[in-house]
Parts: structure tokens; sequence; C-alpha cells
């Protein structure tokens, strides 16, 4: 028979050709039998070629019947691109050499069949012949090539593979596996061995054992299948290599012996250090979230809170249990729900991932807690809102400290002011005895006038001057010292520069002579608290005084800078012709303490409280000086434009009959109102204070009060039942309260009601006012 491929020689030579033929072998039954049934096929041919005998694997590996094949040339069962080889080749066969080979037969359906030969030389029917055994190979060959392919998927598999042969052999391992343990193959066991540097470690990190907790060899032990075990390798340099393993024994199905195992494992080695590094973050963000110094909040775009601090449950005075089941709507006033809701649709609307605002919630025990809230939206890929990270700091301490700032200012401006009040004491007083006398005077000369038959007028005007004049000092001494609560009003300006000025008169030598110059295009006031300004004013001009001492010039300028757009602007210029100042001086002008003066002169606080009032009015100022050549202060003011008012006229009752009470306890006022008044429709019932009104109010239950007229001291102020029963009887009734000061004190009943009239002020003014407001209670 002739084959195709590579062969093999056998050198072994047959010492003795077999000594009978085939029917010779065929005349002993037991042989014959054993030839004829061998599993695989088996040909004697002649030396020439030709097929002389056949057993049935024979006829069967070609599909053919014993007749067909015997005669047959064996160039006719080989593929026919292979016969001008096997020709060639077949006289090695004849040689009497017992040979080897793997090639091809062919099948009668043209089929090609791996085969596997033996050759050796006999005598058949006392003639040489070959003895040829030929054992299929398709099997094998297929074998072998699933075995190439299974290998070439393990290799490619994205996880590790290890094969154990039946005595616990590595005998396969692919790349993957070989890396992660460091495997090296041993040419003599023709199998891989462990590495005796690397250490099998548990799941908890504890040192293992191959034998007891390798999981190939534990379903080989158990004869079942090992899932998903956790396991670790420490190689000699120290570095960890994990894997999640499965093991699966092989069994032979018919002995039920095991042959083996196969585990496959995936590499976890990343994935552990990521999630150890997760873990370890998610650690870091509560260690930090829990102990942050402020109130942190993890919340739902919607406001519902999924973890809080204890600082924030410390903030609103909460337990943790108390306050995880609210939302932010929960804790926040009722008066800010819109707030809160328009609040929470901007962080889900907005691109922004970063929000602050300032807002308010509800302590436990009710008040109101300020706090600065920063809220980080965290958005998933579509850019949806998935959670809100809150951080939250209470502003309670920083709105107490501005507080006690404001309160510390204020107290550091009116002792300042306190202490300017015993210089404009002295001159006002020098000024006030100079009016007196003037009105002792006037009163003799009208008395001397009177007694001689002749017109006093001149006279009682002077006295009507010099009263109006000495009343005027003392409204700016009072409006001066008055502490105010900061109370703004639409002001002039350049009428308050000149007041000040008539009530600082008496501090400023002969040898300066002041200029006080308007050079406004445009009506414009200020919004301001007129005793500061007269403070600020006050200041600058002591300053400017005592940067004189030999004599000079002090201009009191008024000028606009702008008197359109939205933010017209007044300028007010302080200017001397004083010794100036250097760099230095003009850096610290405005620090607390600082002065250039001696202790007795000065206290370093008057620019200091100078400065606080400009910032305080949303003005600024400039200095220029040098020095030798005098300094100017520019203070720019927002200006408020205005129209021109004037003063009350005589004014009269329109119609009908009108009641007021005084309660004053100055019998003359009384007598003097009751008499101007009492032309005028008008009764007016003088009480001394409101236990005197409450009995007038009982003992005529039908008297029906239009105007109630209070001076400004304790005990003369109406209570809340009180103004009850005025309204009750008058539902129009109006309130007047004669003050020096800004607004009404409080508490007060009715305050905000309140209608001021400014005191001192002269008796036929007061009327006026007083008539033109019965004027407006309708009846």
């Amino acid at each position: 028979m002739a084959l195709t491929g590579v062969y093999h020689e056998q050198q072994t030579q047959l010492d003795t050709p077999m000594p009978q033929s085939l029917n010779t072998v065929n005349s002993e039954p037991g042989l014959g039998y054993l030839l004829e049934h061998a599993p695989d096929a088996i040909f004697i041919e002649s030396l020439d070629g030709y097929v002389l005998d056949v057993n049935k694997q024979a006829c069967r590996l070609h599909g053919m019947t014993r007749e067909e094949l015997v005669g047959i040339h064996v160039l006719e069962l080989v593929p026919e691109d292979q016969r001008d080889l096997v020709q060639r080749e077949y006289s090695k066969f004849v040689e009497g050499r017992m040979q080897m080979y793997e090639g091809f037969s062919l099948h009668k359906s043209g089929r090609r069949i791996p085969v596997e030969l033996i050759t050796t030389q006999i005598l058949y029917n006392s003639q040489p012949a070959l003895l040829i055994h030929a054992r299929d190979l398709s099997t094998r060959k297929a074998l072998h090539q699933s075995d190439a392919l299974n290998e070439a998927i393990m290799q490619v598999l994205p996880g590790g593979v290890i094969r154990h042969d039946a005595q616990k052999r590595i005998v396969f391992a692919n790349e993957q596996a070989i890396k992660f343990f460091c495997l090296q193959f041993d040419e003599q066991e023709r199998c891989y061995q462990w590495s005796e540097h690397c250490k099998l470690l548990l799941e908890d990190n504890t040192k293992g054992n191959l034998k007891s907790h390798w999981p190939g060899y534990r379903c080989m032990d158990l004869l079942q299948r090992e899932e998903e075990t956790t396991l670790g390798i420490q190689c000699q340099c120290g570095t960890e290599s994990w894997g999640v393993f499965s093991a699966m024994p092989v069994v032979d199905q018919q002995t039920r012996l095991c042959l083996g195992a196969v585990v496959s494992f995936i590499d976890t080695t990343q994935q552990r250090k990521t999630m150890t590094a997760l873990r370890e973050s998610e650690y870091r963000f509560h260690l930090a979230f829990d102990h942050a110094p402020m109130g942190m909040v993890l919340a739902t775009p919607d406001g519902k809170f999924l973890q809080i601090n204890n600082r924030f449950c410390r903030m609103l005075g909460y337990r943790w249990s108390e306050l995880i089941d609210k939302t932010f709507f929960d804790i926040a006033p009722d008066m800010d729900t819109d707030t809160c809701k328009k609040f929470a649709e901007m962080l889900t609307n907005s691109a922004a991932t970063r929000h602050s605002t300032k807002k308010r919630y509800l302590h436990k025990d009710g008040h109101e807690v300020w706090c600065q809230i920063t809220v980080t939206v965290v958005r998933d890929a579509q850019g949806k809102p998935q959670y809100c990270i809150n951080q939250i700091e209470d502003l309670s301490p920083q709105l107490k400290a501005q507080q006690q700032h404001e309160q510390l200012e204020d107290r550091l401006r009116q002792a300042q002011k306190l202490q300017a009040i015993g210089t404009l004491a002295s001159g006002v007083a020098h000024d006030f005895n100079n009016l007196l006398l003037a009105i002792e005077s006037y009163l003799d000369m009208a008395q001397t006038q009177y007694d001689k038959g002749q017109d006093p007028t001149k006279a009682l005007k002077n006295i009507h001057q010099a009263i109006r004049q000495s009343t005027g000092m003392t409204r700016s001494l009072l409006t001066f010292a008055r502490q105010t609560n900061g109370h703004r009003q639409h002001v002039d300006l350049m009428q308050i520069i000149e007041q000040s000025l008539q009530t600082l008169k008496p501090l400023i030598p002969a040898t300066i002579k002041v200029q006080v110059m308007d050079k406004t295009q445009c009506p414009l006031q200020i919004n301001a608290d007129p005793s500061e300004i007269q403070q600020l004013l006050m200041n600058l001009v002591v300053n400017a005084r005592d940067a004189m001492p030999d004599g000079g010039t002090l201009s009191l300028i008024l000028e606009t800078e702008s008197c359109e757009g939205r933010r017209p602007l007044l300028n007010l210029w302080v200017c001397d012709t004083g010794v100036g100042m250097d760099e230095q001086t003009r850096q610290r002008l405005f620090d607390p303490f600082y002065t250039t003066k001696s202790r007795s002169q000065g206290t370093g606080l008057g620019l200091a409280v100078a400065h606080g009032i400009i910032t305080d009015h949303q003005a600024r100022i400039r200095v220029q000086s040098e020095p030798g050549n005098g300094t100017r202060f520019k203070i720019t003011f927002p200006g408020i434009n205005c129209l021109s008012t004037t003063a009350p006229s005589d004014t009269t009752i329109a119609a009908g009959h009108r009641h007021m009470v005084l309660v004053q306890t100055d019998d003359m006022l009384k007598q003097v109102l009751q008499t101007m008044l009492s032309d005028q429709q008008v009764t007016v019932h003088g009480v001394a204070d409101m236990q005197h009104l409450e009995t007038l109010l009982i003992e005529e239950p039908d008297l029906v009060i239009d105007l109630l007229v209070c001076d400004d001291v304790p005990g003369n102020l109406p209570t809340e039942s009180i103004c009850k029963v005025l309204q009750e009887r008058q539902p129009d009734y109006k309130w007047v309260l004669m003050t020096d000061r800004n607004t009404p004190p409080t508490p007060m009943a009715y305050a905000s009601h309140a209608l001021l009239l400014r005191q001192p002020m002269p008796m036929r003014e007061l009327a006026g006012h007083l008539l033109e407001i019965l004027n407006g209670i309708s009846r």
C-alpha cells in the first residue's frame, strides 16, 4: 500500500522473517481469528504492490469489499497527487525492514484518510510479501486539532487557565496564568512547577497553603466544582496579585475516576486596588463630612436629606434621628417656602454646578438661624442632577460680631461727640449769656417805652429775634448731642452746613476767615442722618482749625459733580491753608487713636469717626495735602433730585369745631396754645400726663378728640388702651409728638403712626402746623 506524507523509519531489522504464510496462519484458527477481527486494518501485499488479502477493518477503512480490494494495486488506494512519491518510496518497503509511516489513504468516496502504517516482510503462500498494519488517525488528528484550537482559545482568554492531570501536575497554563503565578516549565517532568518564592494569600490577607486552599486540588479531592474563590499571590518582591478562581474536575464517566481539573480565574488586582482606594476615599469623605467645622448635608435635588453631619444637627438643635427624615422645606420659615422652591428649581435647571446664597432656618426652639449655604450639584452622564452636597456655615457668630462692632462704633462716635460737647458748650454758653443779656435789656427798654406811652414794638421784635436765635442754638446743640439710631432722611446739605457753622462759630478764632460757597447747578439733597453730618462737619472744621494756629482761610464749597443719570453726585470740599501733611501722615490719617497732636489737644478719634460716618452714608472721601500747602478734603455724596418746599403759611380751620388734647407739664405753653387756637374754633384740653387724660375720657364719655399732642417726656406718651379709645370715638384721629428726636422713641404704642414736630419751635409756627393737621382730619 502506497502512502504519502512524513514517515519515520524504524531501524530494527527483523532477525527472521515470519516462518508461516497467512494461509499457514489461517490454518490456525486462533491466530487467523485475531487477524481478521483486529481493531486496525491489515493488508498483505506482494512485493510489486498488489493487494493479496485484507481483513474487515481494511474494507471498512476504504469503503470497499474484500473482492474489490484483492488484486488492486496500492497506487489506486493513494490520492492521485501522491502516487509518484509512493512509487519511489515503495522499494524501501521491499527491503525487508520494519517501517512506520504517517500519510493518507483514499476512501472509495474520494475522502482522504490520515493513517499510521507499520510494515514488515513475511512469507505468504511461500512467497515473500509485505504485512501492513494500518491505523486510522482521523480521530487522533481531530483531537490534536481540537487541542490546538483549545490552547489557542485559552491563550487569548482575558483570564488565566490552568489544567491539571490525574497526578495534580500542571500540564497546561496560558500566558496570563504563567505570569500571574510565576510558573516555571520543567522539561524533564514535562509540566509546570509552582514558584518557591510565591506565597498564597486568602481573602482576609492571611497566609494559605496549596494543598488545602488551591481550588484545583480541592475540586479533584471532592469531585465537585469550586465556585468563585478569592485568592492572592505575594511575590518575593512584595507585590500582590489577586484573582477570583473557579475549578471544575475532569471525571471519567465510566470509571468515575478523576482525570484532572481545569482552573480558570479573573485577575482582580486592579479592581481590588480600585475598591480599596474607593473605600479609603469614602472613609476620608465620611471623616471630613462628619467632622467638618460647618454643617454638611447630602440631599436630593428636591431637598430630601440623605446624610447630615453632627455640626448641622447642633446648629439647629436637633438630634440626628430627628433631622434625617426632614427636608430643607421642613426647617425653613413658612414665609421662605416660595424662595426655597425657586432655589431648588434653579439648582435643577441651571447649568452651573455650584451655587451660594444666604438663607435662614428654624432652630428647634423656634428662633431663626441665618446661614451661608453653598450647594454643589452632582450630575450623571446625561447632565441630570443626582444629589446635592450642601455646605452650611452658621452666620450667627458673624452677625453677633458685626452687631457688637456696630455698637462699638456707635459708642465711639457718641464718646467722641460727647467729648466735643464740652468744647461746644463753652462757646454756646458765652453766646447764650449774651443773648439773655440782650433779651433782658430789650425787656427793660420795652417796659420803659410802655410806661412813657411809646410804642414798644421795635424792642419786642428784637426780643423775638434774640429768642429765635437762642432757640436755634439750643436746637443745634441738642441735635448734635442726641444719640441717634441711624435714622436717615432727605436733607439739604447747605442748610446743615450753615447750621453747623453757627454752632461751631465759638470754636473758630477770629484769625481764621470762614468762606461758604454754593456752586451747585441743580437742587440736590442727600439721604443722611443730620446729627451725623453735623458731627462730620465738626470734626473736619476742628481739624482744619488746629492746622492753622496762626490763622488762615477755611473754605466750605458745595458743588454738583453730576446732575443727571441714575446716581447724581454732590461734592463737599473742606479746605484750609494750614501746615498740610506728609505722605506718612496721609496714609494713617483715618486710623483710630492716630494723632500728631499732644494728648491734651486730641485723642485721634475725630477723623476715624468721620471716615466711619462717610462710609455708612455710601459716600467716599479723598485727601489732597502737602507740607506747607494746606489740606483739601473732598467728600462725595450720592445725590437725590428734589423739589423746593415752602414753609407752612397761616392756616385756619376749614369747617366745624375741633377738640385737641395737649399733654404738657408747662402751664405757660398750654395757656399760649389755648389762646392762639381759640380763635380758630379749636378747644384745647390741657392735661399734665396720661393719667389725667384717662380721667378726662372717663368723665366725658361723649368727648370726641380729633388731635392728641404729647411732649416727649416719660409718662406723656400714649398707651395702647388710650389709643384704642381715641380711635373708637374718632377713627380718623391723629396724634403728634413734639420732640427733638429724628424718630419716635420705642417701644411705644402706635409709634409708626406718630407725626413728629421737631422742637424747639416758635409758638406761632407750632400753632400753624397743628391747624394744618386738624384740617386734614375728616369728621
